[in-house]
């Protein structure tokens, strides 16, 4: 009978240390999905600002060819 317990509760520990690990690795699995999302966030706010600033600059262009223009023709 003693040993039957014992063993039932080697069992239920086993399926307890089973269920942990099962869980830590869906935390990390979650942990490690969440920091490609902010790399990826971080990664497409930085392409959005550099297509900011080209767009500012190629506008800039513009008004320097103009002004340049306007000089000549004095």
């Amino acid at each position: 009978m003693l040993r039957e317990e014992e063993e039932e509760s080697m069992l239920e520990d086993a399926e307890d240390v089973g269920v942990k690990e099962s869980v830590e690795e869906e935390n990390e699995e979650d942990e490690y999905a969440k920091s490609r999302s902010k790399e990826k966030n971080v990664e497409d706010s930085g392409k959005q600002r550099i297509r900011h600033l080209m767009d500012e600059l190629v506008g800039l262009s513009i008004q320097l060819k103009s002004i340049n223009a306007q000089i000549n023709e004095l």
